[in-house]
């Protein structure tokens, strides 16, 4: 029964309903029947966005790395944890540059959320960090730092660090609020 149905989840010629069916079994994760439909060279393209919403990293790098796998759907995985997802939708054909940028904002996300100082530090500064302003009352200068130096940090936090209790968080912020078009490059 169940070696049944991974057969037809392999073969490149079952039908795309069969596809559909075989994913939806109750029991199909029990079997890695979703990590074989996305694996087969003619799984759908909307077959393999649901797939995508699976919480099994390997079925996602199978995903990302089908030539079936549209555009937004590549987006949607250039968000994933999983570095290797990520790695294959770099490198798939049907990204676009949309995705790119998806998968640099990714990056700096994840870097924010490491405990690694140095990581943390470039992922804020990196452009795009999400929720600069807890950032800006960190207790570590560093991190207060890469606030100032992030492209997209608003005037009035830069003007709020510009009186901040470290000189060079308070230049840095000076700099930036004398030449907005000011950037610092590392």
């Amino acid at each position: 029964y169940q070696g049944t149905h991974v057969a037809l989840a392999e073969n490149r010629n079952t039908p795309p309903a069969a596809l559909y069916l075989l994913a939806k079994k109750p029991h199909s994760r029990q079997h890695n029947i979703p990590l074989t439909i996305a694996r087969n060279p003619n799984a759908p393209s909307d077959l393999l966005e649901t797939l995508a919403q699976s919480r099994d990293s390997a079925v996602l790098r199978a995903v990302a790395r089908h030539p079936n796998t549209q555009p937004r759907t590549l987006e949607r995985l250039a968000s994933e944890m999983d570095p290797g997802t990520r790695r294959a939708v770099r490198h798939h054909p049907n990204a676009t540059p949309y995705v790119e940028t998806r998968l640099r904002a990714s990056a700096l996300l994840h870097c924010v959320r490491l405990q690694y100082p140095l990581c943390r530090v470039l992922g804020i500064s990196g452009g795009g960090a999400p929720e600069l302003p807890p950032f800006a009352e960190s207790p570590e200068w560093l991190e207060r730092f890469a606030v100032v130096v992030n492209p997209d940090a608003p005037p009035a936090l830069i003007a709020r660090l510009a009186e901040d209790g470290n000189r060079l968080v308070r230049a840095a912020a000076a700099a930036r609020l004398a030449d907005a078009s000011f950037r610092f490059r590392v």
